[in-house]
């Protein structure tokens, strides 16, 4: 009984160690040279009653409460974007589900989830050009439905 005790104590500690360094892989980027890093607390979200009239998104308030991280960021500096590109491969290849993907000439846009059943714990939006690429990731509780109702009311 006493090894099943240290054993999910080693497994606990393992698995809050992996989760640590998958939300914290991104924040690393933000003091590099070459790259801008937005990053929106949800606090802010909830403060703004006039949201819609500042990005266009009539039912983001729906989604701001459940949010609890909205992160941007974006490079033009090759080096930084491959370096970016090689990290997102590494995290997301078998630890999130690829929603959606759109080519268009040299640029990719790919849309993944981390969910836990019906929910949705992160949305990572990553797109890559030739020598930049951008992600946003949103952190949060949500469904699908929260994400198209944001989706489906925004204005080109």
């Amino acid at each position: 009984m006493k090894a099943k005790n240290i054993l999910t104590a080693i497994l606990s500690l393992c698995a809050t160690t992996i989760c640590f360094a998958q939300t914290n892989w991104i924040e690393k980027y933000g003091d590099r040279q070459g790259v801008t890093y937005i990053s929106i607390s949800p606090e802010i979200l909830q403060m703004m009653p006039n949201v819609t009239t500042f990005v266009n998104t009539p039912n983001l308030n729906d989604i701001a409460d459940k949010l609890t991280s909205f992160v941007i960021l974006t490079t033009d500096n090759a080096d930084v974007a491959r370096q970016l590109a090689d990290d997102v491969k590494t995290t997301l290849a078998g630890n999130y589900a690829e929603l959606m993907k759109i080519k268009d000439d040299s640029d990719n846009v790919t849309f993944y989830v981390r969910k836990s059943g019906q929910y949705i714990d992160e949305l990572i939006m990553w797109a890559e050009e030739v020598n930049s690429c951008s992600l946003m990731r949103l952190e949060g509780k949500f469904t699908i439905e929260d994400i198209s109702k944001i989706s489906g009311t925004a204005n080109p």
